[in-house]
Protein backbone atom coordinates (compact mmCIF):
# COMPACT_ATOMS: atom_id res chain seq x y z
CA UNK A 1 0.00 0.00 0.00
CA UNK A 2 1.19 3.41 -0.75
CA UNK A 3 1.76 5.75 2.53
CA UNK A 4 0.79 8.87 2.75
CA UNK A 5 2.10 10.27 6.43
CA UNK A 6 0.66 13.43 6.54
CA UNK A 7 -2.59 12.86 4.47
CA UNK A 8 -1.66 15.82 2.11
CA UNK A 9 -2.38 13.73 -1.08
CA UNK A 10 1.43 13.53 -1.48
CA UNK A 11 2.66 9.85 -1.18
CA UNK A 12 5.37 9.94 1.05
CA UNK A 13 8.28 9.09 -1.72
CA UNK A 14 7.58 12.19 -3.46
CA UNK A 15 6.95 14.25 -1.04
CA UNK A 16 9.37 16.85 -0.76
CA UNK A 17 11.23 18.49 2.44
CA UNK A 18 13.76 20.94 3.26
CA UNK A 19 17.24 19.26 3.89
CA UNK A 20 21.29 19.72 4.04
CA UNK A 21 23.92 17.99 3.14
CA UNK A 22 27.43 19.07 3.80
CA UNK A 23 30.19 17.90 3.09
CA UNK A 24 33.80 18.65 4.58
CA UNK A 25 36.79 18.91 1.88
CA UNK A 26 39.71 16.48 2.82
CA UNK A 27 42.33 18.52 1.30
CA UNK A 28 43.73 21.22 3.97
CA UNK A 29 45.19 23.23 1.38
CA UNK A 30 42.04 24.12 -0.39
CA UNK A 31 40.83 27.16 0.31
CA UNK A 32 37.55 26.06 -0.02
CA UNK A 33 36.58 23.81 3.26
CA UNK A 34 33.02 22.44 2.90
CA UNK A 35 30.58 21.72 0.37
CA UNK A 36 26.70 22.85 1.63
CA UNK A 37 23.83 21.66 -0.76
CA UNK A 38 20.73 23.02 0.83
CA UNK A 39 17.14 22.22 -1.18
CA UNK A 40 13.70 21.21 -0.67
CA UNK A 41 14.01 17.97 -2.17
CA UNK A 42 12.51 14.24 -1.78
CA UNK A 43 14.57 11.23 0.01
CA UNK A 44 17.13 11.31 2.60
CA UNK A 45 19.63 13.47 1.33
CA UNK A 46 22.63 11.97 3.02
CA UNK A 47 21.68 8.96 0.83
CA UNK A 48 21.02 10.49 -2.47
CA UNK A 49 23.40 13.08 -2.85
CA UNK A 50 27.43 13.28 -3.09
CA UNK A 51 30.29 15.82 -3.74
CA UNK A 52 33.43 14.55 -5.29
CA UNK A 53 36.67 16.64 -6.22
CA UNK A 54 37.43 15.99 -9.83
CA UNK A 55 40.79 18.09 -9.07
CA UNK A 56 43.37 16.42 -11.33
CA UNK A 57 40.67 14.02 -13.11
CA UNK A 58 38.85 16.65 -15.05
CA UNK A 59 41.37 18.34 -16.90
CA UNK A 60 39.47 21.16 -18.19
CA UNK A 61 38.23 21.86 -14.53
CA UNK A 62 41.32 21.69 -13.21
CA UNK A 63 43.16 23.69 -15.38
CA UNK A 64 40.45 26.86 -15.26
CA UNK A 65 42.22 30.25 -15.09
CA UNK A 66 41.97 32.14 -11.88
CA UNK A 67 40.84 28.56 -9.67
CA UNK A 68 40.75 28.97 -5.99
CA UNK A 69 40.48 26.05 -4.46
CA UNK A 70 39.11 22.61 -5.75
CA UNK A 71 36.41 22.17 -8.47
CA UNK A 72 33.77 19.15 -7.50
CA UNK A 73 30.81 17.48 -8.87
CA UNK A 74 27.37 17.41 -7.48
CA UNK A 75 25.14 14.68 -8.11
CA UNK A 76 21.97 13.34 -6.72
CA UNK A 77 18.96 11.10 -6.65
CA UNK A 78 16.45 13.25 -5.32
CA UNK A 79 13.99 15.41 -6.97
CA UNK A 80 13.83 19.22 -6.28
CA UNK A 81 13.45 22.39 -7.84
CA UNK A 82 15.94 24.75 -6.45
CA UNK A 83 19.27 24.68 -4.69
CA UNK A 84 21.09 26.78 -2.71
CA UNK A 85 24.93 25.67 -3.61
CA UNK A 86 27.55 27.51 -0.84
CA UNK A 87 31.40 26.89 -0.88
CA UNK A 88 32.75 27.55 2.68
CA UNK A 89 36.46 29.54 2.12
CA UNK A 90 39.25 29.51 4.59
CA UNK A 91 39.84 33.16 3.91
CA UNK A 92 43.58 32.67 4.90
CA UNK A 93 44.34 30.36 1.97
CA UNK A 94 42.70 33.07 -1.03
CA UNK A 95 46.77 34.71 -0.70
CA UNK A 96 46.12 37.83 -2.30
CA UNK A 97 42.98 37.35 -3.93
CA UNK A 98 40.11 39.52 -2.55
CA UNK A 99 37.42 37.87 -1.35
CA UNK A 100 35.05 40.18 -3.76
CA UNK A 101 36.34 38.20 -6.69
CA UNK A 102 35.48 35.27 -6.08
CA UNK A 103 32.98 34.22 -8.63
CA UNK A 104 30.90 30.74 -9.18
CA UNK A 105 31.41 29.06 -12.33
CA UNK A 106 29.76 25.53 -13.81
CA UNK A 107 31.02 23.48 -16.65
CA UNK A 108 28.21 22.91 -18.83
CA UNK A 109 29.00 19.68 -20.48
CA UNK A 110 26.50 19.80 -23.00
CA UNK A 111 27.44 22.95 -24.64
CA UNK A 112 31.34 22.56 -23.42
CA UNK A 113 31.40 25.48 -22.16
CA UNK A 114 32.17 27.23 -18.46
CA UNK A 115 29.41 29.16 -17.38
CA UNK A 116 29.88 32.23 -15.01
CA UNK A 117 27.01 32.75 -12.21
CA UNK A 118 25.31 35.35 -10.26
CA UNK A 119 27.01 34.59 -7.22
CA UNK A 120 26.24 35.70 -3.65
CA UNK A 121 28.84 36.98 -1.54
CA UNK A 122 29.30 36.65 2.05
CA UNK A 123 32.47 37.72 3.66
CA UNK A 124 31.34 37.76 7.16
CA UNK A 125 30.51 33.88 7.55
CA UNK A 126 33.27 33.35 4.63
CA UNK A 127 30.64 31.71 2.18
CA UNK A 128 30.31 32.18 -1.83
CA UNK A 129 26.94 31.09 -2.57
CA UNK A 130 24.32 30.39 -5.89
CA UNK A 131 21.22 29.50 -6.32
CA UNK A 132 20.61 26.47 -8.69
CA UNK A 133 17.79 24.26 -10.55
CA UNK A 134 20.57 21.69 -11.12
CA UNK A 135 24.05 19.79 -10.47
CA UNK A 136 27.19 19.12 -12.68
CA UNK A 137 31.16 20.75 -11.66
CA UNK A 138 31.09 23.68 -10.11
CA UNK A 139 34.22 25.67 -8.60
CA UNK A 140 35.31 29.23 -7.91
CA UNK A 141 37.70 31.58 -9.85
CA UNK A 142 39.15 34.85 -9.00
CA UNK A 143 37.14 36.68 -11.32
CA UNK A 144 39.57 39.12 -12.46
CA UNK A 145 42.29 36.25 -13.32
CA UNK A 146 39.11 35.10 -15.63
CA UNK A 147 38.57 38.00 -17.38
CA UNK A 148 41.54 39.08 -17.87
CA UNK A 149 42.40 36.00 -19.61
CA UNK A 150 39.49 36.25 -21.84
CA UNK A 151 40.71 39.79 -22.70
CA UNK A 152 43.73 38.67 -23.62
CA UNK A 153 42.58 36.16 -25.59
CA UNK A 154 40.50 38.48 -27.70
CA UNK A 155 43.72 41.10 -27.93
CA UNK A 156 45.48 38.17 -29.77
CA UNK A 157 42.87 37.34 -31.79
CA UNK A 158 42.42 40.81 -33.24
CA UNK A 159 46.11 41.09 -33.71
CA UNK A 160 45.87 37.31 -35.90
CA UNK A 161 43.02 38.94 -37.85
CA UNK A 162 45.22 42.30 -38.64
CA UNK A 163 47.88 39.82 -40.30
CA UNK A 164 45.39 37.34 -41.67
CA UNK A 165 41.98 39.56 -42.49
CA UNK A 166 40.77 35.83 -43.96
CA UNK A 167 40.60 34.72 -40.42
CA UNK A 168 36.88 34.87 -39.63
CA UNK A 169 35.98 32.43 -36.90
CA UNK A 170 37.19 31.72 -32.77
CA UNK A 171 36.67 28.34 -32.33
CA UNK A 172 37.05 26.77 -28.75
CA UNK A 173 37.88 22.85 -28.58
CA UNK A 174 37.37 21.60 -24.74
CA UNK A 175 38.26 18.53 -25.28
CA UNK A 176 42.03 19.46 -25.43
CA UNK A 177 42.30 16.53 -28.31
CA UNK A 178 43.73 19.11 -30.68
CA UNK A 179 45.94 20.92 -28.19
CA UNK A 180 49.12 20.22 -30.78
CA UNK A 181 47.39 23.01 -33.49
CA UNK A 182 47.92 25.71 -30.38
CA UNK A 183 50.72 26.97 -32.56
CA UNK A 184 50.80 30.67 -30.79
CA UNK A 185 50.63 28.48 -26.98
CA UNK A 186 47.44 30.31 -26.29
CA UNK A 187 46.32 27.06 -24.03
CA UNK A 188 48.80 28.48 -21.52
CA UNK A 189 46.65 31.42 -20.69
CA UNK A 190 43.40 30.01 -20.62
CA UNK A 191 41.87 26.82 -21.11
CA UNK A 192 39.56 26.16 -23.20
CA UNK A 193 41.81 26.15 -25.84
CA UNK A 194 41.50 28.63 -29.47
CA UNK A 195 42.08 26.49 -32.38
CA UNK A 196 43.41 28.05 -35.52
Amino acid sequence: MVQDTDGDGIIDSKEKFQQTFTHKVKNDDCAVTEVIVDMECTGNINRTTSVESVMNTDILCTDVVGLVGEPFEIETGSEFDKATLTFKIDKDKLGEIPFDNLLFLWYNEEDNEFVELETILDEANGTVSIKTTHFSKYMIVDQQAWFDNWREIYARFEKLSEKSPSITAICVDCSGSMSTNDRFFISRILKPVIVT
